[in-house]
């Protein structure tokens, strides 16, 4: 599990900080790394534009650049989290 966002909702305080257990896929254009957020100190997906263009694909595309913490490993196992925020379960 991961939390995918764009910068401004971290920045603009949309996120209590007991968030950050999540891994981050993090929306940021025009930039080419994402600024600081104030909630995650790394990110494993960064996507850097909305409006890219892949040869066969017709209209506009995302494009994105990940770390290798995007990847399960062998031993890992899908253990999904909860976490409770302002009475919401997230």
């Amino acid at each position: 599990m991961l939390l995918y966002t764009h910068i401004l909702l971290c920045i603009k305080g949309n996120f209590n900080k007991k968030i950050n257990i999540y891994p981050l896929w993090i929306a940021h254009y025009g930039v080419s790394t994402p600024d600081n957020n104030g909630i995650w100190d790394n990110w494993i997906g960064f996507q850097y534009s909305e409006s890219g263009s892949v040869r066969g694909i017709p209209g506009k595309v995302d494009l994105d650049e990940f770390t290798s913490g995007i990847l399960l490993k062998d031993n890992d196992s899908f253990n999904e989290k909860s976490i409770n925020i302002n009475n919401k379960i997230l």
